[in-house]
């Protein structure tokens, strides 16, 4: 067994059967032919001593001659070197490849249940003991909700750079498309391995599902979970705002009830401050209404507190109220007509009216809205024309009718604009009541149910047109998109003669409700406040924005990664960033197969593979025959030989 073991240590042990050339060279070297001996009487006595002690003397004669223990050392060391002795050494796995880092840089990874530290801090960590180890090209990706390559086959110096300068974002995480980016990016010839540090809390993709594909296509992922295994939480889940209102959830991530303090700032004055306690892993709701300048933007701020709180970032949330639009409306009307419409749009504080007689009309891009009330003749071939223009870039138009309406059919700019063609009169005016075809959001509120319609046009609905309500199955409201802007047509006007609409409670809603909408909407705040990871387009140029760790950014397409106020410079305009992902403020939760295929963070050591490194002793054989070839042929020239 021992003889085995030993013989384990050659390559190519059947080369040891040569080692008989020994034994065949020793036995040459004692048959070789020797001078003939003549006997003289005077040395009989030597020849007799010679002859006793020749047995005794044969295994000297083979050491003392040095010519045959070269040839024998030389003849050893080939035999050696042809079977490949080696020895095993145990050493780190150094091949050369490229490395990708996919880092988790979303919310729950500022977390810190980590000894104090964040989750963030401890991957940076990590990921500076797998920079330090590789060989080759190394690419870095932060997994945000949309991956970012902040690195692509950079050096050691520089990804130690880059890494030391990174920071944790606040949006959620993408870790599978973020591992498929890794995978894709080009290198060199060399093979990739792919390390993605996460606290797989959540991702908007699968990882295992990504990490087969790179593994069909030869490349290696590691996952290495960074998790300190708290869920002590509480945070915005959610947050909506209104002109003089909002609402919002907080929940309570713990497996016992906190006590939760919440606070509501606007313009940095509390507005409203409570202490509420939620439940385990529940949440509560709360509304809170205020008073506010209308006319003035306003910042919004939501605080929650509680003990042991280890994920900061949800525990405010942010949003902008935007000042309250003034409508600005031009009513085009004969004098003293349309006096009851007046009434109406100037009862409202947010409505700015100016009349205009014709023929004499002011610019129309001072207004948002044009009104064209009871007119005794057609506008303009120019007026007609600036106003089409107006409406194309984004103004819009109320058309009332009036007995000169069906004069504007042949004005081809005004016609191009009008949701119906107007006709004719009916022969015999009978009183009709309004159907309303579909409920539309001018409609909110306003009853048609006791009004009588005493006059109406015959008229049809042109292309593109949308009718609202008809009076005897023809079109009394409708309207249509024009360019930018859109156009809306009211089958009476408030002459008595037309209808009794205009003695309704219903005619001011209904007008304002057509204002508010045709001006997009009254307290609309969704344009002002977004979810962390949403992006801010620009139109056709870069946007400049500044994030609110007053990082300047200009850019087609902007990604909001920071919670706070952001400021886009050049429009004065401001808009609030909040979390608002009850998955990702769910720091304790964990992609239960990710966890299984993943390495904990406290067992990776950064050191490389241990293997067996097998030391192969020929060549160093080769050299130590070639020496002693050397010294016979060195030998064999001092004797004359050679």
């Amino acid at each position: 067994m021992q003889i085995l073991n030993i013989l384990s240590n050659f390559t190519n042990p059947e080369a040891l059967w040569a080692s008989a050339i020994i034994l065949i060279v020793i036995l040459l070297y004692l048959l070789r032919p020797k001078p003939r001996d003549l006997k003289i009487p005077s040395i009989m006595f030597i020849m007799d001593m010679e002859k006793k002690s020749r047995l005794r003397s044969f295994l000297r004669r083979i050491v003392r001659d040095p010519l045959l223990l070269i040839q024998l050392l030389i003849i050893a060391l080939l035999i050696f070197a042809a079977a490949n002795p080696f020895f095993i050494t145990w050493a780190e796995k150094t091949v050369k490849e490229d490395a990708a880092l996919v880092i988790d840089g979303s919310a729950s990874m500022q977390a810190r249940d980590i000894g104090g530290k964040s989750r963030f801090s401890r991957a940076m960590e990590i990921s500076r003991e797998i920079v330090e180890k590789t060989e080759g090209n190394i690419d870095i990706i932060l997994a945000e909700n949309v991956p970012v390559v902040v690195l692509r086959n950079g050096s050691k110096t520089e990804a130690l750079s880059i890494l030391n300068e990174m920071e944790c974002k606040s949006t959620p995480t993408d870790i599978g498309s973020a591992i498929l980016l890794a995978k894709d990016l080009p290198g060199g010839n060399r093979s990739k391995k792919i390390y993605v540090l996460s606290d797989f809390s959540n991702s908007r993709s699968d990882p295992l599902t990504a990490r087969q594909m790179a593994f069909n296509e030869g490349i290696d992922v590691e996952f290495i979970e960074i998790h300190g295994g708290s869920d002590d939480n509480v945070g915005v889940i959610n947050l909506g705002i209104a002109t003089n209102h909002t609402f919002f959830n907080v929940k309570n991530y713990n497996n016992k009830s906190m006590e939760v303090g919440v606070k509501v700032l606007i313009d940095n004055v509390r507005i409203y401050s409570a202490s509420r306690e939620i439940k385990a892993n529940s949440y509560e709701s709360f509304s809170v209404r205020f008073d506010r300048d209308l006319y003035r933007e306003s910042i919004l701020e939501v605080i929650v507190s509680s003990p042991d709180d280890v994920l900061e970032v949800d525990n405010a949330a942010y949003g902008v109220i935007p000042a309250t639009k003034k409508h600005r409306v031009l009513l085009i009307s004969e004098k003293e007509r349309n006096r009851y419409l007046e009434y109406a749009l100037t009862s409202s504080q947010h409505t700015e009216l100016e009349r205009a007689d014709p023929p004499i009309i002011p610019s129309f891009n001072n207004f948002d809205i044009i009104i064209l009330g009871v007119v005794d003749k057609t506008l303009l071939p120019g007026d007609s024309e600036k106003l089409r223009s107006r409406v194309q870039e984004g103004g819009s138009l109320i058309v009332m009718a009036s007995e000169a309406l069906t004069e504007f059919n042949n004005n081809k700019d005004f016609n191009e604009l009008m949701p119906v063609t107007p006709l004719y009169f009916p022969k015999r005016n009978d009183s009709q009541g309004i159907d309303v075809i579909y409920e539309h959001e001018i409609l909110k509120d306003v009853d048609f149910e006791d009004v009588i319609v005493s006059k109406y046009y015959y008229a049809t609905a042109n292309k593109g047109s949308a009718v609202i309500a008809e009076v005897n199955d023809q079109p009394f409201i409708a309207y249509k998109d024009y360019g930018g802007g859109k156009v809306v047509f009211v089958g009476a006007n408030d002459n008595a003669d037309w209808s009794d609409f205009h003695l309704k409670p219903s005619f001011p809603i209904f007008y304002m409700r057509v204002v508010k909408w045709l001006s997009g909407g009254e307290g609309k705040t969704d344009i002002y406040n977004f979810d962390a990871g949403s992006s801010l387009l620009g139109a056709e140029s870069d946007i400049s924005v500044v994030a609110p760790s007053e990082k300047r950014i200009s850019a087609k397409s902007i990604l909001l990664d920071e919670i706070g106020i952001y400021r886009i410079t050049g429009e004065d305009k401001r808009i609030g960033v909040s979390l608002n992902n009850e998955k990702e403020s769910d720091i304790g939760a964990e992609i239960e197969m990710a966890k299984v295929e993943a390495i904990q963070e406290g067992d990776f050591t950064g050191e490389n593979e241990k293997i067996d490194v097998k030391n192969e002793l020929y060549a160093l054989l080769l050299i130590f025959a070639s020496i002693f070839i050397f010294l016979e042929l060195i030998y064999l020239r001092g004797r004359g030989q050679i």
